[in-house]
């Protein structure tokens, strides 16, 4: 595997430290999500990011990861630092073959924590993607609704608004510091 390098990358008067980070960045801000870049300092660990959604404040991890088996390699840094809430992980592309853009955590106080599939689809009930936990609680991390699954509409266009996002971001950050 050959070895990755970061290109630090400003958007918006941030310096992110890799083209990843930003590009991530940008597509958080496609979908209006709220976010701050490297937020608080855990034990030793700094996330990358915090979403402010309606569910609640999640962390979360950027890794060139291209399959959710690497991006799983992050997941004990994130249990080891203390953070007691949801996380992230997501990586360097969309993974719209298995219907899923990342490993979410969901922090069950009484039997531990459950990794599974961040999956993508259309929430009713604020008309824009949302994301869920594909084993657990079926609720919209970006509205915060849970209703069952009622309020999980049409993944074709949720896949869509979030490939859109991760092009326009693709097309943002492609030649920044005249690096490819």
């Amino acid at each position: 595997m050959s070895e990755v390098h970061a290109i630090p990358t400003v958007y918006k008067g941030i310096e992110f430290r890799s083209r990843l980070e930003a590009k991530w960045a940008i597509v958080f801000d496609q979908l209006g999500w709220e976010y701050e870049y490297e937020p608080i300092d855990l034990k030793g660990y700094i996330p990358d990011f915090m979403l402010m959604l309606g569910r609640g404040q999640i962390i979360v991890e950027v890794k060139p990861a291209m399959t959710l088996d690497e991006m799983g390699d992050a997941a004990e840094k994130i249990e080891r630092s203390g953070w007691q809430g949801e996380a992230l992980i997501v990586g360097g592309r969309i993974l719209h073959d298995w219907n899923a853009f990342g490993l979410l955590n969901e922090n069950d106080h009484e039997q531990g924590v459950w990794w599974g599939a961040a999956v993508p689809f259309w929430c009713a009930i604020h008309d824009g993607l949302g994301f869920s936990h594909e084993f657990t609680s079926y609720g919209c991390r970006v509205c915060g609704h849970g209703d069952g699954d009622h309020h999980m509409t049409d993944p074709g266009a949720a896949n869509l608004a979030l490939i859109h996002a991760w092009n326009t971001a693709t097309n943002a950050v492609k030649y920044q510091h005249g690096r490819r």
